[in-house]
C-alpha cells in the first residue's frame, strides 16, 4: 500500500505562517494523489491551542472526497511525542467521513480530545484503531451502535483517568454484549488503567466469546486479571490467540496462562514485562501511552 504523510512542522506554523487549509491544498493538489493507498495526517497546529483541531482537515478533505475516492486507509493526528503529546492532540467530528468516503477499508485515529465518530455507518471498513490516553464512553457507546458489517479489527486505547479516560467495567460489558461487528476476529481494549477489570468485563460477554483474537497488551494487567483470563479460556472457544505486550504478570502467572492456553489451543504471547513503583507504601502501575 503506497502511502504519504503530511503535516505542518513548527517551522512552518511559526515561521511562515501555514494553516491546515494549506495542509489541506497540498493533499490535493500532490501530483502523487493519484498513486496513493494511503493518507497519513500528522503534525497540523501547534498542539496546545483547543481553537485548532482536526475538522478544518476533515472538512477540506470532505469537500474534495471526489479525488480521493480511490483511498483505501486514512490515518488522522500520527505525531510523534515531540511533535505533539497524545493528551493535547484536539480532534474532531467524523460524523462527515463515513459517507464520503465508501471505498475507506482501514482508519486510525490518534488522540481523543473533542473526538466524536458519530453515526457510524460503513459497509467497508475492516479495520478501526483508536490510539489515545484517556477515551470518554461516549465514543465507546458509539462504536458499541455501529454498523460496520466488514470490521475484522478493532483496537481500542482506553487510557488513564488523569487524561480523560472514564469507561468503567460496566461500559465494557454493555460494550461487549450490544456491539454487533458481526465479520469481527481480532478484539484489542488496550493501554487501561484498569486492565483487569476491563479484561474481567469482557471475557464474559458475546463478542469476546466469538473472537480469534483478544488483544490485552499496554495496560495495568497484574495477576489478577490474568487469572481471570485462564479461567475464561473454557468458554472461549473460538479463540486462537491472546497478545499481551507491556503487563504486571509475574513469570510465575505467565507460565500458567500459557499452559492453560495450550490446553485449550490458544497461543499466549507475552512481552515487555514491567515493574511496578512504589511510593510511600503505594504501589503505582503505569500504563504505555498516558500524557
Amino acid at each position: 500500500m503506497k502511502s504519504k504523510r503530511y503535516s505542518l512542522d513548527w517551522e512552518m506554523l511559526e515561521e511562515q505562517k501555514k494553516t491546515m487549509e494549506d495542509l489541506v491544498a497540498e493533499i490535493i493538489n500532490d501530483p502523487e494523489l493519484t498513486e496513493l493507498e494511503e493518507l497519513v495526517i500528522g503534525q497540523f497546529t501547534v498542539g496546545y491551542d483547543d481553537e485548532e483541531n482536526m475538522d478544518t482537515i476533515i472538512k477540506g478533505l470532505v469537500d474534495n472526497k471526489e479525488k480521493l475516492q480511490h483511498i483505501k486507509s486514512f490515518y488522522f493526528g500520527d505525531m510523534d511525542s515531540e511533535e505533539c503529546e497524545v493528551s493535547w492532540i484536539t480532534q474532531g467530528n467524523y460524523t462527515p467521513i463515513w459517507g464520503a468516503f465508501p471505498n475507506m477499508e482501514e482508519l486510525t485515529i490518534k488522540g481523543a480530545n473533542a473526538l466524536t465518530l458519530g453515526k457510524i455507518s460503513h459497509s467497508r471498513l475492516k479495520s478501526l484503531m483508536l490510539i489515545n490516553g484517556g477515551l470518554e464512553k461516549a465514543v465507546l457507546a458509539e462504536i458499541r451502535d455501529a454498523d460496520l458489517p466488514a470490521l475484522e479489527t478493532l483496537v481500542i486505547f482506553l487510557g488513564d483517568d488523569n487524561y480523560g479516560a472514564n469507561i468503567n467495567k460496566e461500559e465494557i460489558e454493555d460494550f461487549g454484549n450490544n456491539a454487533k461487528l458481526p465479520a469481527l476476529q481480532g478484539l484489542g481494549l488496550v493501554n487501561s488503567y484498569i486492565q483487569d477489570e476491563i479484561v474481567e468485563a469482557i471475557l464474559k460477554t458475546s463478542i469476546a466469546k466469538r473472537c480469534e483474537e483478544l488483544n490485552f497488551s499496554y495496560g495495568a494487567l497484574t495477576d489478577k486479571g490474568a487469572q481471570v483470563i485462564i479461567e475464561a479460556m473454557a468458554g472461549l472457544s473460538e479463540l486462537m490467540q491472546i497478545d499481551i505486550e507491556h503487563h504486571y504478570v509475574s513469570r510465575v502467572m505467565q507460565k500458567k496462562v500459557i499452559a492453560a492456553g495450550n490446553q485449550h489451543g490458544i497461543n499466549v504471547v507475552f512481552d515487555d514485562q514491567q515493574e511496578a513503583e512504589v511510593y510511600s507504601g503505594e504501589t503505582y502501575y503505569s500504563i504505555l501511552l498516558s500524557e
